[in-house]
């Protein structure tokens, strides 16, 4: 009888976590599709980066959310879209890829989870240029890039006052949300060259147009 019960509680208890992954996935993949539609719905990188920066402090309510963008010809980081303390700032100037927990993970193309933070220092976190000196000290960052193919596009991160704040299922959310930015970046990126081609052709052909009535005006003469 004991065999008995011990197995039905061991089986309660798989069926129980089983249960909890599942309904984990659910809400994981409702959160996915929400901020897919999002993204759908412009092909601009400005309004990109606002949308997600917006459902990942929703999601994750967390104190700080940055996207960064990374400009591989200039080697420029440029931050675009910063949540911090129920503010918004974009006023950061670019830098150059160097140190920090940003450029790390442009560099080595991998994500970043710190839980305390004696972590974060000793991964060389570095503030930003118009941080307030007497600003709290984040501990818990969780980085990851924004790719497409093997190129890295940027860094989206969410940080915490709190220890302990993220763990690894938060973390595989948070790469499957980049992963999806990646892809409308790159698509708002195509339309804006596709556009500006297009515009090029057009005065092209405008110009060719006017030279040729210009000669014609000239020959009638």
């Amino acid at each position: 009888s004991m065999g008995v019960a011990l197995e039905n509680a061991r089986l309660f208890n798989e069926t129980q976590r089983l249960l909890q992954q599942t309904e984990q996935r659910a809400a994981e993949l409702a959160i996915l599709n929400n901020v897919s539609e999002s993204m759908t719905r412009t092909l601009d990188v400005r309004a990109v980066t606002h949308n997600v920066g917006n459902k990942v402090q929703e999601i994750f309510n967390a104190e700080i959310v940055d996207i960064l963008l990374y400009n591989p010809a200039t080697n420029i980081v440029q931050l675009t879209y910063s949540y911090s303390n129920n503010l918004y700032y974009e006023a950061e100037p670019p830098w150059e890829l160097g140190e920090g927990l940003t450029s790390k993970i442009i560099i080595t193309k991998q994500p970043l989870l710190l839980n305390t933070a004696a972590e974060i220092n000793e991964s060389g976190a570095a503030a930003y240029i118009t941080a307030p000196v007497d600003e709290e000290d984040i501990k818990s960052y969780m980085g990851v890039p924004i790719m497409v193919g093997d190129r890295v596009l940027g860094v989206l991160d969410v940080q915490s006052y709190k220890a302990h704040a993220f763990n690894e299922g938060n973390l595989r959310l948070l790469q499957t949300l980049s992963a999806n930015m990646g892809v409308a970046i790159e698509n708002a990126h195509l339309f804006n060259e596709t556009q500006r081609l297009f515009d090029e052709a057009q005065e092209a052909r405008d110009a060719a147009e006017q030279a040729n009535h210009a000669k014609s005006a000239f020959l009638a003469n």
